[in-house]
């Protein structure tokens, strides 16, 4: 290599542009909070395109939460895996408390971060953390960003410390409530929103009351409220489940009426009778930002007389007694209890929620939609009640079919008895070859499904995707203003002035080109909806594997000690029912005791139609006392 070719080598060397992240966080979604939220993002995007040097990656921000943890801070997580992945060489961000107020977490990210060659620079405190010296400066600014959120937390708590015992506390807007558009000043010059009862819904509140005190059920209450057409409170839980709902709530339609936990919650409150009992929960640490039952920690302040009551102490008390009876009732009836292996997998097919078992520690539990017995006002769920041994069979059975386990077809008679409840013969005979490969290959796809760097892969391409239609969109936008406006200018001039050197064909010609772009626009708007929607349901989808990974880890160390071949196959169709089955599905939507959807940890589904009901089935010949089975002519205990 000559001179020369080695400088143009070198040129080309320092004209590789570095990617570029950048990092803004705001601790509140309030609103002046949120302009500075937007004012940081336009900054970090002008500075990086101003550094000819550098092209921008992506500007990652996390509004509306504390820097002192990092656990919950979505896109700050998001930002460390794309840097571990290789996808950009350098984060700024503009001071060590916006990345992080805790002097652990900046060490331990930045070091991690270096070990990829990521560094980060923090402007205000002019620390790259590619620098030799960096680590020792940052561990210096990081301690004292920390000792400010100490400061700012104790002076919170001293505040607080002040003001309870005085009985300075705000009003909040509940059921039966409203504010009033005034303020209120205490003794100690204290001021605080003034609120009003609203006597429509304060009726309803004592009704609530007087029908605990006489021993009707929540639910009872409930149900009679929605019978009598009045309207439930809108929850902010419940705002969140009809703007998103998730995995075993309620469908949104549902979600319309009173229920036990709006009983629940109204007879509870002690405001509901003009008091506040101040400091029921309290945060234990100013890092972690732990919240906790106050169980005698820090003390506690009961304010009588501090707004206008709607019931009174007496009815309050009466009602209390009322619900410690049912909470010891409810805490011994729980007791002993152990999670089950279906726990939080077995979803309603008509209203989404979760089944709840009944029957728990006896010979038959039994799953039941906790909607099926209820009625919202609205609606009534009509799922039927499902035998865990019936969810058994689904499973196994899907398992079988999923995987071509077996040759012959899976039906609910004395031959395949076995199969269907759990019980495998020594020697079965209808397994097809892929039964000989089954568990190595399950376990293949298990440790595979643990290495999740192919999500931020993916994430990524799918960010890009949808960015690109979004710019083809505003291009062909501006395209189409542009041409709109020479339409209206060229037929101006042809009509009112009579412009002899405008041509009609070419305002014709124009026209089509405007009608083909907006159906370029059109396009390309579907592209990026079914994009975004995609990437929102693959969101889930990673933020459901990526919480059973704990269970994954126990099954693959499970199947490791599995007997190779078929009688290892057995043994996984045997045993996964009992605590494993977990690591194998995200989900089973039960639609009826006879038709199921399996919802497979590879975001694949099988569909599973069974031949009988359980309740059918233990009627049979070949099944006694819900415990043995028939085989051939002899008896087998049934194991779970």
């Amino acid at each position: 290599m000559n001179r020369y070719e080695r400088m143009n080598q070198e040129r080309k060397i320092v004209d590789v542009r570095k990617r570029v992240a950048a990092y803004c966080r705001v601790s509140t979604d309030h609103e002046d909070q949120a302009n500075s939220f937007e004012s940081q993002q336009r900054y970090f995007r002008q500075y990086i395109e101003r550094n000819p040097d550098w092209e921008l990656y992506e500007i990652f921000a996390d509004e509306g939460i504390s820097g002192t943890n990092t656990k919950k801070r979505k896109e700050f997580n998001r930002m460390i895996a794309c840097a571990k992945n290789g996808d950009f060489d350098l984060i700024i961000t503009k001071e060590i408390s916006r990345f992080a107020r805790n002097t652990l977490d900046s060490i331990y990210y930045t070091r991690d971060l270096k070990k990829h060659g990521v560094g980060v620079i923090f402007m205000n405190d002019n620390i790259n953390t590619l620098d030799g010296d960096a680590e020792l400066r940052l561990a210096i600014m990081s301690s004292i960003a920390q000792e400010e959120s100490r400061s700012i937390s104790s002076n919170i708590r001293l505040g607080q410390k002040m003001r309870f015992p005085k009985g300075d506390v705000p009003n909040k807007i509940m059921y039966g409530y409203r504010y009033n558009g005034k303020m209120v000043t205490s003794e100690s010059g204290y001021e605080y929103k003034d609120i009003e009862i609203v006597e429509e819904e304060a009726r309803v509140v004592r009704r609530i009351f007087h029908e605990v005190v006489e021993g009707k059920a929540y639910t009872e209450i409930a149900r009679g409220l929605n019978m009598d057409k009045i309207p439930a409170p809108v929850t902010d839980a419940v705002r969140v489940r009809k703007k998103k709902s998730k995995k075993g709530q309620l469908n949104s339609d549902l979600l319309d009426g009173w229920t036990g936990g709006n009983i629940t919650r109204i007879v509870r409150a002690e405001r509901y009778m003009g008091a506040v009992l101040i400091q029921k929960k309290f945060t234990s640490d100013y890092l972690t930002h732990e919240v906790r039952d106050n169980k005698g920690e820090v003390p506690q302040y009961f304010v009588r007389n501090h707004h206008p009551a709607i019931v009174d102490e007496d009815l309050f008390e009466k009602a209390q007694e009322v619900v410690k009876v049912n909470s010891d009732l409810y805490n011994r009836t729980r007791s002993g209890k152990k999670p089950r292996a279906f726990s939080q997998r077995l979803i309603c097919g008509e209203c989404g929620r979760f089944f709840h078992v009944t029957n728990g520690n006896g010979n038959y539990p039994i799953w039941r939609c906790p909607t099926s017995s209820r009625t919202t006002g609205k609606r009534i769920c009509h799922a039927e009640k499902v035998y865990e041994e019936q969810v058994v069979r689904a499973f196994r059975k899907a398992v079988l079919e999923r995987f071509r386990l077996t040759l012959k077809p899976i039906h609910d008679n004395v031959a395949v008895a076995d199969i269907m409840s759990g019980r495998f013969k020594e020697q079965y005979d209808n397994f097809t070859p892929e039964a000989d490969s089954f568990v190595s290959q399950m376990l293949a796809r298990l440790e595979s499904i643990q290495k999740l760097d192919f999500m931020e892969r993916d994430r990524a391409f799918y960010k890009k995707q949808i960015a690109a239609a979004h710019t083809r969109v505003e291009s062909t936008s501006k395209k189409i203003r542009l041409l709109k406006s020479q339409v209206d200018v060229m037929q101006t001039r042809l009509e009112l002035l009579g412009d002899e050197m405008i041509d009609p064909a070419s305002i014709e010609e124009k026209k089509k080109l405007i009608e083909k772009l907006e159906c370029d626009i059109q396009k390309d708007t579907d592209t990026e909806q079914k994009l975004t929607e995609q990437l929102d349901y693959m969101e889930d989808y990673w933020e459901e594997l990526e919480g059973d990974y704990e269970r994954r880890e126990k099954a693959i160390e499970w199947m490791k000690n599995l007997p190779a071949g078929r009688d290892g196959t057995v043994a996984f169709l045997n045993e996964v029912t009992e605590e494993h089955c977990k690591a194998f599905l995200l989900s089973i939507t039960i639609h009826s005791p006879l038709k199921f959807t399996v919802h497979w940890f590879d975001d694949t589904k099988t569909e599973v139609e069974m031949d009988s009901n359980i309740e059918d089935y233990r009627n049979t010949a070949s099944y006694y006392d819900g415990h043995t089975m028939r085989d051939g002519n002899q008896r087998k205990r049934y194991v779970r």
